[in-house]
């Protein structure tokens, strides 16, 4: 997953040690439910979408050691907060670069065991293999990913990393996880997947990359895809047709036709999937990200597979792949919304 070019002036979600108070309209995100279990806390947001808008309120929260009941928290107060509690990656993920911001790729010496900062010592990095056999099942209910997409323009770019990405600046989509609301930023493909179940990896790996309306953190949704389908993907075939070519890269193209994102995700009631805390898996590999991987995979064709890897290059030579390493788990909790793998 690489970092949106988006340009965005918000902070990370806030996790503080304080217990909310407010129930929102929908209910608790089962997920945060059994996180709570574990005695991780949540800042939880009121979200409604109208208009396109997301209307925002005041937090309210109960300190965990205070008797004197709930404190009102300023979006402004909260924002602040979050920036101390450690969001020095906003800059580098929307808008501030690196020096070395556009030297690295997937062959070595600019592969990914050269890739340094926080790709080399950080220790919640993604991507991860998601059969991990401490994985933890809840009840989770599919149903609390619910894509409100519908047909809009976009902008492709070659994005000179291996990859094309498809941008969604023109009109708004959200996406509703449980309590939040999500805008979709943009999304964009790995080949071979890079998120894979008992350590195998499917053809390519779509990533759509969303940001909370209210917190300002990244959710990422990872789409495994498989070849020999009979039919091509309509997604894949857009973000093929109407990208710059492989050898023109950094031009963002406004798309004639429209797309309705709903086909780079699998269809109702084959939604079930895996979550957990990583990263980018690009630099500047930045952490605080949250992923969620759909466990079945959708069908592309082999020769759309094809067309894609013309765009791995570097300096016009075909790499082959753009895809990381898997990464430790390093103590992290992975939670499966009660799939068998041997089923899914």
């Amino acid at each position: 997953m690489q970092a949106s070019r988006t340009s965005i002036n918000s902070a990370t979600l806030l996790t503080t040690s304080c217990r909310s108070t407010y129930a929102p309209k929908h209910g608790l995100n089962p997920l945060r439910q059994a996180l709570r279990a574990k005695s991780v806390a949540r800042v939880y947001l009121k979200v409604n979408a109208e208009d396109g808008e997301a209307p925002r309120k005041p937090l309210i929260r109960m300190d965990k050691e205070s008797t004197k009941g709930p404190i009102n928290v300023s979006r402004s107060n909260m924002l602040r907060a979050s920036y101390a509690a450690g969001c020095a990656c906003c800059a580098e993920m929307f808008g501030a670069k690196s020096a070395k911001a556009d030297e690295w790729n997937y062959i070595e010496p600019s592969g990914p065991r050269s890739w340094g900062g926080v790709c080399s010592t950080s220790k919640s990095q993604s991507p991860i293999d998601l059969s991990v056999g401490d994985a933890r099942d809840f009840a989770l209910d599919p149903s609390i990913v619910n894509f409100v997409f519908k047909p809009v323009q976009t902008t492709v770019i070659n994005t000179g990393h291996g990859t094309m990405q498809v941008n969604f600046n023109n009109e708004p989509l959200y996406t509703e996880y449980g309590d939040r609301l999500l805008k979709l930023l943009q999304l964009h493909f790995h080949t071979p997947s890079e998120h894979a179940f008992g350590s195998k990896r499917t053809d390519m790996e779509v990533h759509l990359v969303h940001q909370d309306v209210e917190s300002g953190g990244l959710v990422v949704f990872g789409t495994l895809m498989e070849g020999d389908g009979s039919l091509e993907n309509a997604g894949l075939a857009y973000a093929l047709d109407y990208c710059p070519p492989p050898t023109v890269t950094g031009v963002e193209e406004l798309a004639p036709a429209k797309i309705d994102p709903t086909v780079f995700v699998p269809k109702r009631g084959y939604r079930k999937f895996v979550n957990y805390n990583g990263s980018l898996t690009t630099p500047p590999c930045s952490e605080q990200i949250e992923w969620v991987v759909f466990g079945a995979p959708i069908k592309v064709t082999d020769g759309q597979v094809t067309s894609f890897k013309k765009y791995i290059t570097d300096g016009g030579k075909t790499l082959g792949d753009n895809s990381r390493p898997f990464q430790g788990l390093n103590g992290r909790t992975v939670v499966r919304s009660g799939f068998n793998l041997a089923n899914i």
